[in-house]
């Protein structure tokens, strides 16, 4: 279906204009470009009357920002379309448009351009978003190991009876042992005791002896 440009024959009151010339093809319109948010930008160059040439925006990521406060313009990253007041299903199609109201990374913000006609988004920054405020993690508790069981116990479906350890009773015939007297350490002033010197063992010396001659017996 074609868009026309012209004027409405229709007053606002619901009156008919009279025609004052015929249609010209120079009334004709494009199809309106339904600029949405995406992970990937894409632009069209189109030829517009007078062989000019003109950017339109399909999907856009980011935009620019203007903060009113600072005075300072900043290229901030679109998340999601709050608002949109030429259309309410615009906002679920997450369509861009001027006048809409738009999620950013720093806040809200609201669209000043046409991104339909124009390659680029304007923002002005309406709300600041707060600081995010780190909580702490709460530790998980212990889990304790399951008992183990028996196979007698599993079959008869009872748990093995715990071991109980008998506690000794004080008798009042019985008399307190007595202490041990504490030993005393040496302290680290006194003066060490030196071993006794042990004398030098002198070698003995071992003689040979020489054995005796026997007396010669005399030949008569």
């Amino acid at each position: 279906m074609a868009v026309w440009q012209e004027r409405s024959k229709r007053k606002p009151s619901g009156g008919k204009y009279h025609p004052y010339r015929d249609k010209r093809k120079a009334a004709l319109a494009r199809q309106n470009v339904l600029t949405k948010i995406a992970s990937v930008e894409k632009r069209r160059l189109i030829r517009a009357a007078g062989n000019v040439r003109k950017l339109r925006s399909m999907t856009a990521t980011h935009g620019n920002l203007y903060d009113p406060k600072t005075k300072k313009h900043k290229r901030v990253e679109l998340i999601d379309v709050v608002e949109n007041p030429a259309s309410r299903h615009y906002a679920r199609m997450d369509v861009l448009t001027k006048g809409a109201i738009v999620e950013t990374d720093i806040g809200k913000a609201r669209v000043t351009n046409r991104p339909g006609q124009e390659g680029y988004i304007n923002l002005v920054l309406i709300e600041r978003r707060a600081p995010e405020v780190k909580k702490k993690k709460k530790r998980k508790p212990v889990e304790k190991e399951p008992e183990k069981r028996s196979i007698i116990s599993r079959l008869v479906g009872k748990s093995p009876a715990k071991k109980v350890t008998p506690v000794k009773k004080k008798v009042a015939s019985e008399k307190p042992a007595a202490k041990k007297a504490p030993v005393k350490k040496p302290s680290k002033t006194a003066p060490k005791k030196t071993a006794p010197k042990k004398k030098p063992v002198q070698k003995k010396t071992t003689s040979k002896k020489t054995p005796a001659k026997k007396p010669k017996k005399k030949s008569k």
